[in-house]
């Protein structure tokens, strides 16, 4: 787990903690905990408490801050929707988020078609045991420049 210090940092860099960086959990930093879980988890998981989810959803966050320059956290999100999971079911990879953000550089627009699965959600749709969506480390995307020219060689 993330020390408390740098919880709050991580909080602060997302604009969720406006307190001092002193390594205690109080008042202040439990709001933050709740403010980021209201944000991004399904209403059903917004607790308050930090624990394994928040710790991968606040881990995540910063991830998408330092790694990527024109992408959200929500764009990488299970498909659940939060039926089976927070959403965040898996540590985002740090080459996958760089490669994801050398991809929207190279192509423009890219829309993420599949990124974070819990396994739930990956056997219901008939995804692979142990598929690296699972994992943090897999995303599927399109954009209207591929997409055009892959429907152009199907013709």
């Amino acid at each position: 787990m993330l020390s408390i210090k740098t919880r709050q940092t991580y909080l602060k860099n997302l604009g969720f903690y406006k307190g001092k960086i002193d390594g205690k959990e109080g008042k202040q930093t439990k709001q933050a905990y709740k403010d980021l879980q209201t944000k991004y988890f399904p209403k059903k998981y917004v607790d308050g408490k930090y624990g394994n989810q928040t710790e991968i959803l606040l881990r995540n966050a910063e991830r998408i801050r330092l790694y990527t320059k024109s992408f959200k956290l929500e764009e990488f999100k299970c498909e659940c929707g939060g039926k089976y999971c927070t959403g965040y079911p898996a540590l985002l990879s740090k080459t996958l988020l760089k490669y994801a953000q050398d991809t929207r550089n190279k192509w423009g627009t890219v829309n993420i078609t599949s990124g974070l699965r819990c396994e739930k959600h990956n056997t219901i749709i008939g995804g692979i045991r142990g598929s690296k969506h699972t994992k943090g480390k897999a995303f599927d995307w399109y954009n209207a420049k591929t997409f055009q020219s892959f429907n152009k060689r199907k013709e």
